[in-house]
């Protein structure tokens, strides 16, 4: 039961991650100051996951 829980967060948080690097992808394409933000917050999740 806790090996399903932590694939599930980990499917999350991976899931998570690639919606952010879409969008980090598409700030840097676009260069939008409000998409810009997305890839600061990539980076920060970058730096949260293990």
């Amino acid at each position: 039961m806790e090996k399903q829980l932590q694939s599930t967060k980990l499917g999350i948080k991976s899931t998570l991650l690639v919606i952010f690097g879409w969008l980090a992808f598409f700030s840097s394409f676009m260069l939008q100051p409000d998409l810009t933000i997305a890839a600061i917050i990539l980076q920060t999740v970058a730096r949260v996951l293990p």
